[in-house]
């Protein structure tokens, strides 16, 4: 009962989540990430994802348990890429998972019901396989050409809207969203985006969050 109930609150909370933002140190390496973390929450992202390849366990520890700190005095999600055990020790809220990172149930046993899954998906088949081991959210993409990970085709809108009509869990698009195109999303269906660079490479995170939701909400 209790696994069921926990359940139903992650599927209710992440319904709600129109933009989630991922917070990369390696993008933005010459600001201070704690403040471009409190100023896009500030703009009302309702979901911030840690990002971090190049930095030591220890260095990716502090910065994250930094990250924390703001998230949980401001009550947003905090959500650790790939590292399962970082997420453990700092009690972030969950794990986004890649292709060949931990398999969901496998990080589910070692995290607990109560924790947020996200996992990686470039295609339909793989958003059916991740659906199915119990993610709780797809990053779905890359939809556009984007600067922030190597890449070596984009899927478009179309593979997007199809996720949309067939998987149950909420579907995040990702991948060089912006203003400039974030309404080809929105006029497919798109209720909500995963972002990166659009708002983190921002002069103004805050202003830039603002803009992108005023479009997936329709102002």
């Amino acid at each position: 009962m209790k696994n069921k109930m926990q359940s139903i609150l992650r599927k209710s909370f992440l319904k709600k989540v129109k933009l989630y933002v991922v917070v990369d140190k390696e993008i933005c390496p010459h600001k201070k990430i704690e403040k471009v973390v409190l100023e896009i929450i500030e703009g009302g992202a309702q979901m911030i994802q840690f990002r971090d390849k190049n930095s030591s366990d220890k260095d990716f520890l502090k910065d994250a348990l930094r990250i924390k700190k703001i998230t949980s005095s401001k009550k947003i999600p905090l959500i650790i890429n790939d590292r399962v055990d970082i997420a453990e020790w700092v009690n972030a809220e969950g794990v986004h998972l890649g292709q060949d990172d931990l398999p969901p149930e496998v990080a589910r046993k070692i995290l607990g019901e109560d924790k947020i899954l996200g996992v990686s998906t470039k295609n339909l088949k793989q958003a059916k396989i991740a659906e199915k081991k119990g993610a709780d959210y797809l990053g779905f993409g890359p939809v556009f050409h984007t600067t922030s990970k190597k890449i070596q085709k984009t899927i478009g809108i179309i593979p997007v809207k199809r996720a949309q009509e067939i998987i149950k869990i909420p579907v995040f698009p990702i991948g060089g969203i912006n203003l400039k195109n974030i309404e080809k999303l929105t006029e497919i269906g798109c209720k909500r985006a995963c972002v990166l660079s659009a708002v983190v490479c921002a002069k103004d995170p805050k202003k830039a969050v603002e803009k992108l939701l005023k479009k997936l909400i329709g102002v």
